[in-house]
């Protein structure tokens, strides 16, 4: 199987997906920025003692709620959209409505509020914090990618899946003999599904440099699309070195973004071997 990169066109379900996350991430980046404004503000009036009157129980129950599900949702629409998050970008999701959060509890928390309605106000906060984060970190786990000089753990040249307990999918290629994949040849793709009725796409692609060109883009389609956005692995098989960023990981295709280490004088080529498999 060989075809030139293209752009990928995604189906009509994948742009409404697409526009409904679109969507959700700017409805929670607005409420995180008035959020962060209306904290500031508590902060400074409750240090220069600009609040004496504090709320009654059932107001700091309502804030409360209001403000946990503030946190999980803000964290839940960005980690669940299935692309892919650079890890300073994942790190200020993870703490950022943490921090507002704790910022407006403590500055409602007023030496007159009701001591029950305190231990409500930060039992469910608390409460909220370990879940939330607890989650966030294990679906990070699971759909983290990895970037690797080494062959993918369930992809190995001339050999079977590795994985424990896995050992159904062979591979279609040999990683050391890159003579299986000639010049000609743009893509080579294997659709598969081992035992536990997992779906693996895996294979190699080809990526082209102009004379003085830095950046180019890989485009990966999956046809037929997966049922779920893949865990993709990545790495590096022939050429000039280069930095494999996955741009975009999504149920029809991947889109990889190749940057040489040094920017060459004529024109180069790159080899790049990928796996993908859904749970």
């Amino acid at each position: 199987m060989h075809a030139r990169s293209i752009d990928m066109e995604a189906p009509p379900t994948a742009v409404n997906s697409t526009l409904i996350v679109m969507i959700a991430r700017w409805t929670m980046l607005s409420t995180t920025a008035l959020l962060i404004s209306m904290a500031g503000l508590l902060v400074v009036r409750r240090t220069v003692g600009g609040l004496t009157q504090p709320l009654d129980a059932p107001a700091v129950l309502l804030t409360a709620v209001m403000l946990a599900a503030y946190a999980m949702a803000a964290r839940w629409t960005w980690l669940l959209s299935g692309s892919i998050q650079p890890r300073w970008h994942i790190h200020i999701v993870r703490w950022v409505p943490g921090t507002v959060v704790i910022l407006i509890a403590w500055s409602i928390s007023l030496p007159a509020t009701p001591f029950l309605a305190l231990v409500l106000l930060w039992g469910i906060l608390f409460v909220e914090e370990v879940v939330t984060l607890y989650g966030a970190s294990q679906l990070a786990s699971r759909d983290k990618i990895e970037l690797t000089r080494s062959p993918p753990p369930f992809y190995k040249g001339g050999e079977h899946d590795t994985r424990p307990g896995d050992n159904s999918v062979p591979s279609a290629v040999d990683e050391t003999d890159i003579s299986s994949f000639p010049d000609h040849l743009h893509q080579q793709i294997t659709h598969a599904r081992n035992e536990h009725g997992e779906v693996v796409v895996y294979g190699r692609v080809r990526g082209e440099f102009a004379e003085r060109q830095r950046s180019t883009s890989v485009h990966i389609a999956f046809c037929p699309p997966l049922e779920t956005t893949p865990e993709l692995l990545v790495h590096q098989v022939d050429g000039p070195e280069v930095t494999v960023k996955p741009a975009q990981v999504l149920p029809y295709g991947v889109r990889l973004d190749l940057k040489l280490k040094t920017i060459g004088q004529q024109r180069q080529t790159v080899v790049v071997q990928f796996s993908a498999r859904t749970r």
